[in-house]
């Protein structure tokens, strides 16, 4: 990691100099689908974006890869100002013959007020090109509210505010055999009203 700070140094400027530091990753090999680890830190990304097709929205517009520390980078998805359902898609991977294991990193603070949910996210797999299934996580707080029209509403998921916020929780869901021996990708749905 290679930290490069910077201060502008102007008799013309309107406020006080500030430094600015920019963090890039060096001596590094990016091989496409060469592990099964993602730290979102690589140039490129073999993740994709999508709007659901009954969802709405627009999956440009809501995901994007952002720095929250120096040389931490993270998929964040924001608040979209209709009434959309839209996801970011892993790459299929191979599941071992011992059953699929998946852990992620997250945090998240989603809309919500006078015990609605308004907003929220899930966690969707889909084995051998077949129709994505839910996830049931440990930490889905409860169902999405179907009063404003959210593509997702009436779906238990991710609500509220994380435990912890604003630090990240790691969560581990263990799959089994279920999975094994199958092609898996899975997708993280973000839905607002």
């Amino acid at each position: 990691l290679l930290g490069v700070t910077a201060t502008l140094n102007s008799a013309a400027a309107c406020a006080q100099p500030a430094p600015a530091t920019r963090w890039w990753h060096g001596n590094v090999d990016e091989l496409a689908s060469a592990t099964t680890t993602d730290t979102v830190e690589a140039a490129a990304t073999s993740w994709t974006l999508a709007t659901l097709a009954d969802g709405g929205g627009d999956a440009l517009a809501v995901w994007r890869r952002t720095p929250v520390d120096a040389g931490e980078t993270v998929w964040h998805g924001d608040d979209y100002a209709a009434p959309s359902a839209t996801a970011l898609v892993s790459p299929e991977l191979q599941a071992g013959d011992a059953g699929l294991v998946i852990s992620f990193r997250h945090r998240y603070r989603f809309e919500q007020s006078q015990g609605s949910n308004w907003d929220g996210a899930l966690l969707e797999l889909q084995a051998d090109g077949g129709s994505w299934q839910t996830v049931t996580l440990p930490s889905y707080g409860g169902a999405i509210d179907t009063q404003a029209n959210n593509p997702l509403g009436g779906r238990t998921a991710l609500v509220g505010v994380s435990p912890g916020w604003p630090a990240f929780t790691t969560e581990t869901v263990t799959l089994g055999a279920e999975y094994a021996g199958r092609g898996v990708r899975g997708r993280f749905v973000l839905g607002s009203d």
